[in-house]
């Protein structure tokens, strides 16, 4: 019904003026009231040096310029006592007495308001001599003016703002300041809302106002929604802003909005589409949590990704590693964190395997030290010593994350001709590749040559294993990706961590092919 009528004066029963102020108006009113402050502090201080034995400790000390201001008083008052002492006597006639006394009064009185206008700010007498320091800490440019620089008046109908908003209902009707009766109702925004506040107020009249706006106009009248409570405009932009959030780089910056810079309500349903797509840019998560792109992910991010049915990862044993790695990377203390804190709940304990759990995560220096540590690990624990029909009857079933198609490649090779030749031309004898992780294993590919020194034949070893290792995997080499070879399952030791693969590679193939990339492929048993 109001929709036709904004910014139109027949229907209109108040008048909003928005009155735009510099960004900094809100610092420079407090640093205008603090030096006003600062001046009445110093009043009694020039009224204290009319004691005479406190005057003669400070001549001592201050400055020439001062002791001129003090000496000009004394000898007013002294002749103001000398004639006032005459008078007393009846050394003059009583007219006499009177016309002096009046006089010397205003004299005093003159040199008084002469002092007083000496203490004003910009006055010629109150500028500092060459070293002097200036009594407020604040220079005289961070005072600014707190005039607006422009204003907005807009007719509004109040009841028609009352109804979608309690912040208005609150200022036009109910607050019982003077903005309850005035009909130009003023609020001062700084120059960076301008035009947000400008859309938000449009879009509570024409909400489809909204869908040719930018992602960042969108989140700026978000913020001005959830600020005011304007309940009807937070839906409109949420449902934008849904359809926008396509990629990494929107997804992100919605959240810092949402989760990061405000926490706010009723926003899950925006939080499960940015999930969606957080999920889709770190899947496989084997591949991509090494990335800078991962450790420069907010909390809030972290944990819509790495809670995700829809993360695709071979492990869960990745996702407790991947999430040490951010805590690593951003140097978060595991021991400062509130026992609120849920950053650990987001691993799938049940999920991970018994020998990790008890070969890396018992004693994890991070982990270890983490709110809810001791009842997860323990979930974990007790889930795998429950036989598997028994586990059947839980009321509560670890859920599953989202499987790959194909076989997830956790790392590639790249070999030349370079690698296995020395700088005398020979053969190296055994060619060490640079390690990876897999399955939240430190692994590596050893590539050894033959005893007819004409093939080397790719070994996968894993590194750190403690006496009690005993790690069950499934692994694969292979020259080029391929969905139809099986993973093989070996079972590693400390005394056993290693594994060959019948996959020859012949160093005169470099010669014509000059290069050859080997693909590993590990997953739990």
């Amino acid at each position: 019904m109001c929709a036709p009528q904004y910014n139109t004066c027949e229907l209109s029963d108040r008048v909003l003026v928005f009155d735009i102020m510099s960004d900094d108006w809100e610092t420079a009113t407090i640093l205008n009231s603090v030096t006003a402050t600062e001046a009445d502090d110093e009043m009694p201080a020039s009224v204290s040096l009319e004691n005479s034995s406190i005057k003669r400790s400070l001549e001592e000390t201050e400055e020439p310029q001062l002791k001129r201001i003090k000496t000009s008083t004394e000898k007013q008052d002294m002749k103001s006592f000398e004639m006032t002492a005459q008078y007393e006597s009846g050394n003059q006639n009583e007219s006499g007495n009177f016309q002096e006394c009046e006089q010397a009064e205003n004299e005093i009185q003159e040199l008084a308001c002469e002092q007083a206008e000496n203490k004003q700010i910009g006055s010629p007498s109150s500028q500092e001599l060459p070293g002097e320091k200036s009594a407020s800490p604040y220079p005289p440019s961070s005072i600014q003016r707190r005039d607006p620089l422009r204003q907005h008046k807009i007719y509004i109908h109040s009841l028609w703002l009352s109804v979608q908003s309690t912040y208005f209902r609150s200022l036009l009707h109910s607050s019982g300041m003077k903005e309850t009766h005035d009909a130009e109702v003023h609020i001062k925004i700084p120059e960076s809302e301008e035009n947000a506040h400008l859309n938000l107020l449009e879009a509570m009249y024409h909400g489809d106002i909204l869908n040719d706006k930018t992602v960042d106009e969108l989140l700026a009248v978000l913020e001005l929604a959830d600020k005011y409570d304007v309940k009807f405009v937070f839906k409109i932009c949420k449902y934008i802003l849904q359809k926008n959030a396509t990629t990494f780089g929107i997804s992100t910056k919605i959240m810092h909005v949402i989760k990061v810079k405000h926490n706010m309500n009723d926003v899950e349903d925006l939080a499960e589409t940015l999930q969606l797509v957080l999920a889709r840019a770190f899947s496989p998560l084997d591949q991509n949590w090494q990335s800078k792109k991962f450790a420069n992910l907010s909390e809030p991010s972290l944990k819509y990704l790495l809670s995700s049915n829809d993360l695709i990862v071979v492990s869960e044993n990745t996702v407790f590693h991947a999430l040490m790695h951010w805590i690593e990377q951003n140097a978060v203390d595991p021991g400062s964190l509130e026992e609120t804190n849920d950053l650990l709940s987001v691993v799938r304990f049940k999920l991970i395997t018994i020998d990790y759990l008890y070969n890396v995560i018992k004693n994890h220096p991070i982990a270890t030290k983490m709110p809810q540590f001791n009842q997860l690990f323990l979930d974990g624990m007790i889930y795998h010593a429950i036989p598997s029909e028994q586990k059947k009857m839980l009321r509560e079933q670890p859920v599953q994350r989202k499987k790959s198609e194909g076989k997830v490649f956790v790392h590639t090779y790249l070999l030349n001709k370079e690698r296995f030749y020395g700088l005398n031309e020979k053969l190296v004898a055994n060619l060490h590749l640079e390690a990876f992780w897999a399955c939240g294993y430190k692994m590596s590919i050893i590539l050894i040559k033959a005893e007819n020194n004409r093939y080397y034949y790719p070994h996968l070893t894993i590194h750190n294993l403690n006496l009690e290792s005993l790690i069950p995997l499934k692994c694969l080499v292979v020259e080029t990706k391929t969905s139809s070879s099986n993973l093989q399952e070996e079972t590693f030791t400390l005394f056993s961590c290693r594994k060959k693969f019948t996959l020859p590679i012949s160093p005169k193939d470099f010669n014509t092919l000059q290069t050859c990339t080997l693909h590993v492929a590990v997953a739990p048993l």
